[in-house]
């Protein structure tokens, strides 16, 4: 990989190949004639020379975004799905309300760097360009949150010959999250120092919550649904960085807010 927006310096050397290493284990169950549906998986990642996004911010001119090496960085963690069909085959049932489902996905993560460090150019106070080395290693990963969890809800009523109607309704929860090596805190300063407050190159934990209502005439060739996703109006990063040191200020990307509209599917 070449660092195409900096290699004008004949000095700059391309960014190393990346290896990992991968440990997997998965696990899966049924039961109560599949109305219950489990699946787990483990994992341990082990890289070297990861290649990760820094925003560098040089002496002179705007922050150029580059690919660097870490040395040795590891992740671990796993992931549980569950899938419910509580009401499915059951006799007793009205037919009309039999179809009952409920989706579960959670995730856990732990990632770090286990050897990084980077060397950037600062202008100290009387005009001098210094080079500072800056050690990520113990910190976690960009855009990599402890704790994610999904689930949703659908159900079908069966109308007869009026057609059928779905309700849904779904969450996701994401913790905290930091989207640069500095866990949050944005670019250091010369003298090795952050000035900046916790979780401004990042996110904290937030849940957010979306409703549909689908409906389906008889002949299943259209679907006419309305949601709202964002019901909430949660306020929400999707990715921020510092730059701070060139023009005093943090650029962030903002997640939608609540927003409503209208599906039209035909199938023929």
């Amino acid at each position: 990989t070449f660092n195409a927006g900096v290699s004008a310096q004949a000095q700059t050397a391309p960014v190393e190949p990346e290896s990992l290493d991968s440990f997997e284990g998965s696990v899966s169950a049924d039961f109560f004639e599949s109305r219950i549906k489990l699946r787990a998986e483990i994992f341990y990642y082990l890289y070297e020379n990861y290649q990760v996004f820094l925003f560098n911010t040089p002496p002179i001119g705007p922050p150029v975004l580059e690919i660097r090496n870490a040395e040795s960085v590891e992740n671990y963690g796993a992931d549980v799905d569950l899938s419910l069909r509580p009401l499915e085959g059951w006799s007793w049932m009205d037919p009309r309300f039999e179809r009952l489902e409920a989706n579960f996905r959670f995730g856990w993560l732990e990632s770090q760097f286990i050897d990084f460090t980077s060397t950037r150019l600062f202008t100290n106070p009387v005009g001098q360009a210094i080079p500072v080395v800056i050690d990520f290693s113990g910190n976690r990963l960009p855009s990599s949150p402890r704790f994610s969890v999904f689930g949703s809800f659908d159900w079908a009523f069966d109308l007869g010959r009026l057609g059928e109607l779905i309700p849904r309704y779904d969450f996701s929860f994401t913790d905290d999250v930091y989207f640069d090596p500095e866990e949050g805190r944005g670019n250091v300063r010369f003298d090795g120092r952050n000035v900046l407050p916790e979780h401004t190159t990042g996110q904290r934990a937030f849940i957010l919550h979306n409703v549909r209502l689908t409906y389906r005439p008889p002949g299943g060739n259209l679907e006419v649904a309305a949601w709202v996703r964002n019901v909430r109006d949660t306020r929400y990063k999707l990715f921020a960085f510092d730059a701070s040191n060139f023009a005093q200020l943090v650029i962030n990307n903002v997640g939608p807010p609540r927003t409503i509209g209208v599906d039209l599917k035909f199938t023929f």
